[in-house]
C-alpha cells in the first residue's frame, strides 16, 4: 500500500481504529473522538506525513461504528428520560448509541450525560415513513424497530 495513494483500509481496520478511539476516549475521560482528540498524522505534520488518505469526515464516520454494545435498554427508561428533561439514564445512552450507528444521531453519545434524543428518533421514524406526533415521541413500536 502507497502511503497516502489509495483509500484501501478493511472494515476491520476501521473498526479496529474506532475500537481504539473509543478505548482512548473513555480511558481519558474525552467527551468525543474528534479530530482535535485523535488527530491524523496529517494534521500535526503536513508537509511529511501523508500516511493517510482520508478525510476527516471519513475517519469520523469510522468512529461512529458500533456504538452500541448489543444490550436492548428498558423502555421504561427512555419513557423517564422522555419526560424529564433534565434525565440522563443508561437506556437513553443505549438508545443514542444505537440511533448514532444507524445514521440517525449526530456526535457521539457521552454515557452518564446524554439525554433523551428526541431529534434523532424523529430522524428515525421519518426514515421509516412514519408520522409521529409530536416529532421525537418514542413508543413500543420505536422500540421495537430500533432495537428490534
Amino acid at each position: 500500500m502507497d502511503k497516502g495513494v489509495d483509500k484501501t483500509f478493511t472494515e476491520a481496520m476501521k473498526a479496529s481504529l474506532a475500537d481504539l478511539a473509543k478505548a482512548c476516549a473513555d480511558a481519558s475521560g474525552w467527551s468525543n473522538t474528534s479530530t482535535k482528540r485523535l488527530p491524523r498524522h496529517r494534521d500535526w505534520a503536513p508537509d511529511r506525513k501523508v500516511d493517510l488518505k482520508y478525510s476527516n469526515a471519513e475517519v469520523q464516520e469510522w468512529m461512529k461504528m458500533g456504538l452500541w454494545d448489543g444490550k436492548i435498554p428498558d423502555i421504561e427508561g427512555v419513557f423517564n428520560a422522555q419526560n424529564d428533561e433534565s434525565l440522563a439514564n443508561p437506556a437513553v445512552f443505549r438508545l443514542a448509541c444505537r440511533l448514532a450507528d444507524l445514521g440517525m444521531f449526530t456526535g457521539t453519545p457521552v454515557n452518564g450525560v446524554q439525554k433523551y434524543p428526541a431529534k434523532a428518533v424523529g430522524n428515525w421514524t421519518a426514515s421509516q415513513g412514519w408520522t409521529v406526533n409530536p416529532l421525537g415521541a418514542y413508543s413500543p413500536e420505536a422500540h421495537q424497530g430500533i432495537f428490534g
